[in-house]
């Protein structure tokens, strides 16, 4: 399949749709700014093989989302994703970002999900680093660890670990949950009911609770946020 336009990238799409909670909160590098969701490009994928256990997603694209180009330069993304069994899956996934000036990006990602009867578990990790003008290389690296589990015919619970080992320079810009930028390393619990009402209708409860390591005694305080969230699929 070749598309050509705005179309989604691979950077989260196979792990978003396993999370499967996009409603209750973004999947890591969404939530904590690390790539987009869309690029203007070009892309190709499909799968390698005859019986479709090895699919790759890859894009050369501009770089800035759904905006206009700014520069030259141009990213670059692959995701490799590997089935030896329809419930186990593998993902591979890099990106090469040609900024302009000295400030490129490089982004590398692996994940490993299994589904079960009534739920699913998935993790991940991920590296991105970031070339800075007149100075040294940035490194970030995120963890996350989640799981669905049905507790009843109408009923699942979901939970999910997040883990931001250095300092995110642009979580102040997540405008509907406040992270310090400042704090060295950040912890996100996620955890909920999923309730169904009816067929397409979700009631979920759920908290989201935002955590520091200790700061020399300068912790910033945690953040507590409980919700019900109401999910119609149409």
């Amino acid at each position: 399949e070749i598309i050509v336009g705005l179309s989604g990238t691979p950077t989260w799409g196979l792990l978003e749709k396993v999370w499967g909670y996009r409603s209750i909160e973004k999947t890591p590098l969404d939530l904590y700014k690390f790539g987009s969701s869309r690029d203007i490009g070009i892309a190709a994928k499909g799968s390698l093989n005859g019986n479709g256990t090895l699919k790759y997603h890859a894009m050369v694209g501009n770089g800035n989302s759904t905006s206009s180009e700014t520069n030259e330069g141009k990213k670059f993304l692959l995701s490799l994703a590997f089935s030896p069994v329809p419930s186990l899956t593998l993902e591979v996934y890099g990106d090469l970002d040609d900024r302009e000036g000295n400030t490129d990006r490089k982004t590398l990602q692996g994940s490993v999900f299994y589904a079960f009867d009534g739920g699913n578990v998935g993790v991940m990790f991920a590296r991105q680093k970031r070339d800075v003008e007149d100075g040294d290389t940035e490194t970030f690296d995120l963890f996350s660890v989640f799981g669905s589990f049905r507790v009843s015919e109408k009923a699942k619970v979901f939970v999910r670990f997040d883990r931001q080992f250095q300092a995110n320079p642009s979580a102040d810009k997540i405008a509907y949950l406040p992270f310090s930028s400042l704090a060295e390393e950040t912890n996100l619990f996620v955890a909920g009911v999923d309730i169904a009402a009816g067929e397409n209708v979700h009631f979920m409860p759920n908290i989201e609770l935002v955590m520091y390591d200790d700061i020399d005694g300068d912790t910033p305080e945690a953040t507590v946020l409980p919700r019900i969230t109401f999910f119609y699929k149409f």
